[in-house]
């Protein structure tokens, strides 16, 4: 449904709704300028894909997959953590990250400048030089453009990967519309 503030005035406010649902007496409601709406599509587009592909990848049992030389690895435990592992390597990627230090302790840094020179270079010595994205940019971060970016990503691995399922092929449907 749409909506168009006709009067507001005060604590008043009049508004015309536009379209077949129309809202309910006494159920709150979210409202976002039109031009804003591209974001909450492409929300509403982002998460069901992230399900789909997670419900394929249990009842397939598979999470590695290779396709022309191309290795995916989506193991993980839950759907968050797959969310996390599409935003860090197929989107805008980090901003935080952890590195084992001399005493093989992890630390937790907000900037890559900020782990040692030994850690990136000295790969060969035990579990120095081990560096991890620990935490994704958030989705609200996303500018309209980077989301875009990366739900085509992600519809172009599940191709790649063989995704065939009903519900994707309903996404699928519901963006060419």
């Amino acid at each position: 449904m749409k909506v168009l503030v006709t009067v507001s005035s005060g604590d008043v406010v009049q508004l015309l709704v536009k379209g077949a649902d129309m809202p309910l007496v006494g159920k709150e409601y979210s409202l976002e300028k039109i031009v804003d709406s591209g974001t909450a599509k492409q929300n509403r587009t982002f998460h069901p894909l992230l399900e789909c592909l997670y419900t394929w990848m249990l009842k397939n049992d598979t999470y590695q997959f290779e396709s022309n030389g191309i290795q995916y690895d989506f193991r993980c435990s839950d759907i968050d953590k797959l969310k996390t592992i599409f935003k860090i390597r197929y989107g805008k990627g980090a901003n935080r990250w952890e590195y084992v230090d001399d005493n093989y302790n992890m630390v937790e840094v907000f900037d890559l400048k900020e782990i040692p020179t030994y850690v990136v270079s000295d790969f060969s010595e035990g579990n120095r030089g081990r560096i991890k994205a620990s935490h994704a940019i958030s989705w609200k971060e996303y500018d309209k453009d980077d989301r875009r970016k990366l739900i085509d990503n992600m519809i172009n691995i599940m191709k790649t990967i063989g995704v065939d399922s009903d519900k994707f092929n309903e996404i699928l449907d519901g963006i060419k519309q």
